[in-house]
């Protein structure tokens, strides 16, 4: 229902499709939430397992509020997973972000809505934890190059993401805090 809510909202806020500009962006978040688990690996050491921890890979648009306006809309849908070695616990989740954007100069500030999808938990390959879908919100301050030398607009953003998750099939468990912080990277024509 949410994700249905963003897209439409997204969509008729765009008006003229020809005004969208295409965005690819890839996230790291280096802090996650609430520790999950504690997995022991094959060579003794242990491993934390944080809820909302990992790398993003975002795609989507941007849409101008207005010609001249300093004010933009910006709608992705994204793959989120660790990069780990063998049998280390890996966080997966499919975030879709609608984030509103003040431009001015070379700052930008956003805040918008997150709505995580699909969000579990692997350790060696198989399913240990799922979680309902959550809501939540993002806060994005971060560098914006409007004079990059082929036509396209990079920036480099430092995020906050405020998110709990219920997990599944446990109606009377406590949520977890996956409140996460990360640095992100996107480019756009």
């Amino acid at each position: 229902m949410a994700t249905a809510l963003a897209l439409g909202s997204a969509c008729a806020y765009a008006g003229d499709l020809a005004n969208v500009k295409w965005v690819g962006e890839m996230s790291v978040d280096l802090v996650g939430g609430d520790t999950i688990r504690t997995v022991t690996l094959n060579n003794g050491n242990t491993v934390n397992a944080h809820a909302n921890e990992g790398i993003v890979l975002n795609v989507g648009g941007v849409i101008a509020n207005s010609k001249n306006s300093p004010f933009e809309t910006q709608f992705t849908l994204g793959y989120k997973f660790n990069i780990v070695t063998s049998g280390e616990p890996v966080w997966y989740s499919i975030p879709l972000e609608v984030i509103e954007y003040y431009n001015a100069d070379t700052l930008r500030t956003g805040l918008g809505l997150s709505y995580h999808m699909d969000s579990k938990l692997k350790i060696a390959g198989k399913t240990t934890d799922r979680f309902d879908n959550a809501l939540g919100l993002v806060a994005i301050v971060g560098l914006i190059d409007r004079n990059a030398s082929h036509g396209k607009l990079y920036s480099i953003d430092l995020r906050y993401t405020f998110i709990k998750y219920q997990p599944s099939n446990m109606t009377n468990a406590s949520k977890i805090d996956g409140g996460s912080l990360g640095i992100s990277i996107s480019l756009r024509n």
